[in-house]
């Protein structure tokens, strides 16, 4: 009788193996009998003896696949499945806590190839991303994004996983899905931290950005997760907010370099800036349409350290015009706005609604007792800047809400109803309507109105009741109406 170990039943390790085999003469032909190998001897495939030569065998099959008539015909299942099967395997030797150990460079080495692959055998084909999706492949890939080799080398490894989620949820709702249902976002936000930013991993930005649009497009769906994740869309304000400070700081340290290396610096400067804008243009619209579909993460929002944040980028686009396009000046003919807010500025817009929306919030109302943001509007409604005016205006109007409020800010602060009077009566349309809506707000309660009419605002709301601008002659009509019921 003869017994067979285990050994002998997986293949002796130091003998050839069909991988060891095809590396020899690779052939798009045998790729089935290796794959299928792969899938039948996972272990084997992955021990310190051949390691390499799986590794190597994936880096073939990943230049294989460039060729899109390869990857067609290759996209019959099994490549898909042998590629999610030792990308679990591997992940779960590199995973988070893990401790390095002899052979894992070798680790490291195979997953680089095997994301290739995965990343190329998913360009642009559907099968392919169905049966990675089917195989658990979408799975494995949202946990290799928190793997810390990710961001110890980050090319290539950040590269290739990065590069992978980013083919894989293109144009595909079922693998997308599953990629957020896996988390996968938080990792893409975790990569846009500014601390993030060395080894060369701004190089892999522009991939991380372009992953996260494709893991937000559905924000209904997006949305969802970030209400059951809570911190998700606090994290990616914060992440914001660094980008945002880091690209107001790169002028005055780029000014710091010595002279014989000022060109070398202004270089990395522009790759690094350009990486810094595009993360946070990516940051910004995904937060600004999530926060638009759910109510329960603006809810999230509602601290006063997470205003001061919003404040704060608002303030760095308003001061740059953004980084895209210059701040527009106001049309000679003033026109009724479609929203109440900046329009020359899309950046500053998209702001302005965050704060608008957040603030909206009946929870917000607590953040009008802070002082810091209390004084920080005032002071932001008394400077001669139309647009942060116009913001200041819009979350107090929204944070005064009650009559308690209104009656404390009317009697308290006459000098920031005065700056609010001044902007209705001669500023630009849209912060015109911010103050006027704002000076409608405070009219309501009884014991502020006597207030109001001292200040002068019953001649100045007189004098907008005839204006074209429609918003501004609603808001001022609707104060005379409070006044006159008082």
């Amino acid at each position: 009788m003869v017994i067979s170990t285990k050994a002998q039943r997986e293949g002796d390790a130091s003998s050839d193996t069909p991988v060891t085999q095809w590396l020899d003469a690779p052939t798009e032909d045998s790729v089935k009998t290796v794959v299928t190998y792969m899938l039948e001897h996972p272990s084997q495939s992955i021990s310190s003896t051949h390691i390499v030569a799986t590794a190597k065998a994936f880096k073939q099959l990943a230049d294989m696949c460039r060729d899109p008539d390869v990857r067609t015909r290759l996209a019959d299942g099994a490549l898909a499945a042998a590629s999610s099967l030792l990308l679990e395997r591997v992940v779960a030797e590199l995973g988070p806590g893990t401790e390095q150990s002899n052979g894992h460079a070798e680790h490291v080495f195979l997953l680089v190839q095997v994301l290739r692959c995965i990343c190329n055998q998913s360009a642009d084909t559907d099968a392919a991303r169905t049966q990675l999706l089917e195989h658990g492949g979408t799975a494995a890939l949202a946990r290799a994004l928190s793997i810390d080799d990710v961001w110890r080398q980050p090319v290539p490894v950040a590269q290739a996983a990065f590069g992978a989620v980013l083919n894989v949820s293109l144009d595909h709702k079922l693998c997308t899905q599953a990629l957020v249902d896996a988390c996968a976002i938080e990792p893409h936000i975790s990569a846009l931290r500014v601390h993030g930013l060395g080894n060369g991993a701004h190089s892999v930005w522009p991939l991380v950005c372009s992953s996260l649009d494709n893991l937000c497009e559905d924000a209904e769906a997006a949305a969802k997760h970030f209400e059951q994740h809570a911190g998700l869309a606090s994290n990616m304000l914060q992440a914001l907010a660094e980008i945002t400070e880091q690209l107001a700081n790169i002028a005055s340290v780029s000014g710091e370099v010595a002279e014989q290396f000022v060109q070398i610096k202004e270089q990395q400067d522009a790759d690094v800036t350009a990486a810094l804008r595009g993360a946070q243009r990516t940051l910004l619209w995904n937060l600004c349409e999530v926060l638009e579909k759910s109510s329960v993460v603006r809810l999230q929002l509602c601290e006063p350290v997470y205003m001061h944040q919003m404040f704060d980028i608002l303030a760095y686009y308003v001061a740059t015009g953004g980084p895209d396009e210059p701040t527009q000046p106001e049309p000679n003919v003033a026109q009724p706005p479609s929203r109440p807010l900046p329009q020359g500025n899309r950046n500053a817009d998209a702001t302005a609604q965050m704060i608008v929306g957040v603030s909206g919030e009946d929870a917000a109302l607590s953040m009008f007792d802070d002082s810091g943001l209390q004084q920080r509007l005032f002071a932001q409604l008394a400077q001669s800047e139309s647009a942060l005016a116009a913001a200041a205006a819009l979350c107090l109007g929204n944070l005064a809400r009650t009559d308690a409020h209104c009656t404390q800010l009317a009697e308290t602060h006459p000098d920031v109803v005065q700056a609010a009077i001044a902007w209705f009566e001669s500023g630009e349309v849209r912060v015109r309507h911010a103050a006027s809506g704002l000076l409608k707000n405070l009219c309501v309660p009884a014991p502020a109105k006597a207030r109001m009419v001292e200040l002068g605002l019953p001649a100045v709301a007189a004098r907008n009741v005839d204006t074209a601008v429609v918003p501004v002659q609603a808001n001022a009509i609707g104060i005379l109406r409070h006044l006159a019921n008082g």
